[in-house]
């Protein structure tokens, strides 16, 4: 509803897509339905949205294919070189 309203009212609003929720959905077995909401509800906050961010490239990545345009990355506060799955210790 408020990106409805900005786009109404013509006031520029930037979204951030930081969680991947489709793959949450898959971890916990729900239903099509439920999978089918997300990808449709991701995609029309796309197209009200001035503009979309997320914290990865790699997810940016993965929501342009499914009709979420991100245009920007903004990376958090952890260090990704020193901190990555690569470098993973069990």
């Amino acid at each position: 509803m408020f990106t409805l309203v900005g786009l109404l009212l013509g006031i520029p609003v930037l979204g951030s897509f930081h969680t991947d929720l489709l793959d949450l959905l898959n971890t916990h077995d729900a239903y099509w339905f439920q999978k089918a909401f997300i990808v449709s509800k991701e995609a029309a906050d796309s197209l009200v949205l001035d503009s979309c961010a997320t914290t990865s490239v790699s997810f940016k990545n993965k929501l342009n294919t499914q009709a979420v345009y991100c245009e920007h990355v903004i990376m958090t506060a952890v260090d990704t070189i020193n901190f990555s799955i690569a470098h993973r210790n069990e």
